[in-house]
């Protein structure tokens, strides 16, 4: 009897330790695989636009993205994001710091169509028309691909790190009225884990849900994203804030973690800054220089 209750104390303390440990263990996974971005929204609209936005720090997410038009119709852009995101949890002996550490380069190339509204004298309590915006509606389609490593430290010993390929189509529908815009974008994804990496003493089953069931497929994980954004100010500067919503399956790991980002940031159209604008008679007409 006595053996019997010893065996059942026993019993009853690997229990408790197992569901400590997967507790911990479920903690441990529940990381940031996948960072969603802003998408292409610089709305470029005509040959020479030069266009910079940069993203307000905020939940450790910084990002930068440059626009450029060669000619009519074409747009090209390039970004950088950076992913820095830490938090307490607790284990089996404690609270632990884990982190996400994530950097990723984009490029797209695509066209759009800027259907200007008929133009109109300005009325007085508007600015001058050097820096208000032109009116009227622009459509785009953009294709690009972003390349990363998205890197989690679970605890002081064991991390693991992937690189991630993305693949968007994204279609965009813009209205700019005089000091503002107003955009929505929708995008297609396909994305892909890589050369994934563990140390630490993960175990085994932790390694089967990260490398075979929930981050690394040989096919791409394929889901879509929408983008709303609101810009305000002249032609030159402007601010905006903007909500980006991910539609995915959520018993899928590497989208459990941050459906919504919400930024806000700060947009420069350096070609607009850097033009050298012709002198004016007092009278109002242009001198050439």
């Amino acid at each position: 009897m006595k053996q019997l209750f010893k065996n059942k104390k026993h019993t009853i303390k690997i229990l408790f330790f197992l569901i400590a440990f997967v507790g911990s263990a479920k903690d441990m996974l529940s990381q940031r695989y996948y960072t969603t971005d802003e998408g292409d929204l610089l709305m470029l609209s005509g040959p020479g636009d030069l266009r910079l936005s940069t993203v307000f720090p905020g939940e450790g997410l910084y990002a930068v993205q440059l626009g450029y038009s060669p000619i009519k119709h074409i747009g090209i852009t390039g970004s950088y994001i950076r992913d820095r995101f830490s938090r307490e949890v607790f284990r089996n002996f404690g609270p632990s710091t884990s982190r996400v550490i994530g950097d990723y380069a984009s490029v797209s190339v695509g066209g759009y169509f800027f259907a200007k509204s008929k133009k109109q004298k300005p009325k007085q309590f508007y600015l001058s028309e050097n820096v208000i915006m032109e009116e009227g509606f622009l459509f785009d389609l953009y294709a690009g691909y972003r390349y990363g490593t998205i890197e989690n430290q679970y605890s002081r010993n064991s991390n693991s790190v992937f690189d991630t390929h993305k693949y968007y189509v994204q279609l965009g529908a813009h209205w700019t009225f005089r000091i503002g815009t107003l955009s929505y974008a929708v995008r297609a994804v396909g994305l892909n884990f890589a050369n994934g990496v563990a140390f630490g003493p993960l175990e085994d089953f932790e390694l089967q849900d990260l490398f075979q069931g929930g981050i690394q497929d040989n096919a791409p994980f394929s889901f879509y994203e929408t983008s709303f954004r609101y810009q305000i100010g002249i032609r030159q500067v402007r601010i905006y804030t903007g909500v980006t919503t991910r539609f995915a399956d959520g018993d899928k790991r590497p989208f459990e973690d941050k459906r919504t980002v919400i930024t806000a940031g700060l947009i420069f159209e350096l070609d607009e800054l850097f033009k050298k604008r012709p002198a004016q008679t007092m009278e109002g007409e242009q001198l050439d220089n």
